[in-house]
């Protein structure tokens, strides 16, 4: 995938004690999409690094494209450990430069009707499993409101249950393939069992925070979005009074 991002935790980005965890997303020239739960761990602090444009774990660390991480943004409704806005942006210290081997990926404003969709990182590869060397790509099936409410009803990290508006889930669906243009519809939140029949994990839906994302990624061009709606407001009302 050409738009990934592996985050690094620690103070020295070649060192052996730093770990390689979550997974992101690159969406411009300066800033990742992940989920909030992966802005930080308990044992290393928080994400210090994103390697871009690698595929492997065990390749030399020569080969990998690093940026330190210069700001972190978690959604401001966020609380740890609940699962409801689990959400956030990494501003990197560096520009990153765009090439063959590295794109942004769109994002998902919520006008395409989609039923399968492709999960990419290197996570565990199954349930009690291993982290993944390889950045690995699944097929999933996005799952019905009512299946997903069943399969997440309300506990203490989800008070509420599951929310169609703002999370989605999908279930393993195909052999792992892969594709050239990239539009990100999900970050991954949680899931238990994973890659056994009938699981699936949970997705904090883009589409949702996509004016959020907006105001900070792109915050002139928000800026003037807004004058412009806000001006056209002023003369819809003129006409109509």
């Amino acid at each position: 995938m050409l738009v990934m991002a592996l985050l690094g935790y620690g103070d020295d980005e070649k060192s052996e004690s730093t770990q390689w965890l979550c997974g992101g997303t690159v969406i411009s020239e300066r800033f990742i999409l992940t989920a909030a739960h992966c802005i930080y761990t308990k044992a290393l602090g928080n994400v210090s690094y994103a390697a871009l444009g690698l595929l492997k774990r065990t390749d030399s660390k020569e080969l990998w494209n690093i940026h330190k991480i210069k700001r972190i943004i978690p959604h401001p409704e966020y609380s740890a450990p609940s699962k409801y806005h689990d959400i956030a942006l990494l501003e990197t210290e560096t520009e990153i430069k765009f090439a063959k081997n590295l794109l942004p990926a769109c994002l998902d404003v919520g006008k395409s009707n989609l039923h399968t969709v492709e999960a990419s990182g290197w996570g565990r590869l199954g349930h009690k499993m291993n982290l993944a060397d390889a950045l690995q790509v699944v097929d999933l099936r996005q799952f019905e409101d009512k299946e997903c409410a069943d399969l997440f009803p309300p506990h203490r990290h989800l008070k509420h249950g599951y929310d169609h508006e703002k999370q989605m889930c999908y279930g393993n669906h195909k052999e792992i393939f892969d594709t050239c243009e990239y539009t990100v519809v999900g970050v991954t939140s949680y899931g238990k069992n994973c890659g056994i029949p009938g699981s699936a994990g949970m997705y904090t839906r883009v589409s949702y925070y996509v004016p959020w994302i907006e105001s900070i990624v792109w915050p002139e061009e928000t800026e003037e979005r807004m004058k412009q709606d806000d001006l056209w407001l002023d003369k819809w009302l003129n006409i109509t009074l």
